[in-house]
């Protein structure tokens, strides 16, 4: 076994496409203060592909304008535990009839960890965070203006444990702002913001899954609280807060500690709402050059 390390620096100003980004198996790496650009790819990840045995860290890193026919339009991850922090996704999306997580699409047994994220304007794909399987984790991140989506915000598929808190879902249209797949346990989700949003079918998806959000919070949403699809499943709303009142036929268990067509309703302050490395690279580079270092990977090989 030897090591392989690779360091670039780009000055990008004007803003400039870097190289595409894609694991070798058997490895493990390290994203860091990186700006990926306009890339777009046929397979699935459009700026990052890890398909491989390994660890992957993303992080203070942004994505912009990628895009991939396929999975994953910023991101494709296949590794035993992924960690993505403080970075920006801003006008990613994916296309095609498989078109899942226009942002990130993340799947494995392994552990999928979220954190202080930004996802804007990244449309056309199921979720723009897509989740698949294995052990699930989002804290603190921020979905806004995306369109044309079946899920706007996170979609989560047959999780072995689930939390998600502290993050906002906001001003984007789509049929709905996050979906469940087939699952029955003990989640943690709570202290989330589904705020203006123009939902066609429902707040959230459930198909064949039984789940409970906890002080979550409902307001300016066109839609029904829940919808399903094939399998229903069913949705427990727990000390939340709604602009609406609950509609006969919807797929709603129980909704205890719960407020209903509030007159003053407050959104939860302390989850994230925005990011300030997300940022549109054609205003921000004009303004000042712009010199990060683009690429760190260690690679074992």
């Amino acid at each position: 076994m030897f090591f392989a390390l690779v360091f670039l620096s780009l000055n990008v100003s004007p803003p400039s496409s870097i190289m595409r980004v894609k694991w070798v198996p058997n490895s493990s790496g390290v994203i860091s203060f990186c700006y990926f650009f306009s890339i777009y790819s046929n397979e699935a990840g459009g700026a990052v592909n890890a398909n491989a045995i390994g660890n992957l860290v993303v992080d203070d890193s942004s994505f912009v304008n990628c895009s991939s026919f396929g999975f994953g339009g910023g991101i494709y991850s296949n590794v035993d535990v992924l960690s993505l922090e403080r970075s920006c996704f801003l006008r990613c999306f994916s296309t095609g009839i498989d078109s899942y997580g226009s942002g990130v699409y993340a799947t494995s047994l392994g552990s999928k960890n979220f954190s202080f994220m930004a996802m804007s304007r990244c449309s056309n794909a199921c979720g723009s965070l897509m989740l698949d399987i294995g052990h699930q984790y989002t804290s603190k991140c921020n979905f806004s203006s995306s369109f044309d989506s079946f899920s706007t915000g996170q979609y989560t598929n047959t999780p072995l444990s689930l939390t998600l808190e502290y993050s906002t879902v906001s001003q984007t249209s789509g049929i709905t702002s996050i979906g469940f797949y087939t699952f029955s346990l003990a989640t943690n989700m709570h202290h989330v913001n589904i705020v203006d949003n123009q939902l066609s079918k429902g707040y959230v998806y459930t198909n064949n899954a039984v789940y409970t959000l906890n002080y979550f919070v409902f307001i300016k949403n066109t839609g029904l609280m829940t919808f399903w699809y094939h399998n229903k499943g069913s949705v427990t709303f727990s000390n939340c807060v709604f602009d609406t009142v609950v509609s006969p036929g919807e797929c709603v268990y129980a909704t205890p500690g719960c407020v209903f067509a509030c007159n003053v309703c407050t959104m939860h302050t302390h989850s994230f709402f925005y990011s300030d490395i997300c940022y549109d690279p054609l205003i921000t580079l004009n303004k000042k050059p712009f010199y990060r270092p683009i690429i760190f990977a260690l690679l074992m090989i």
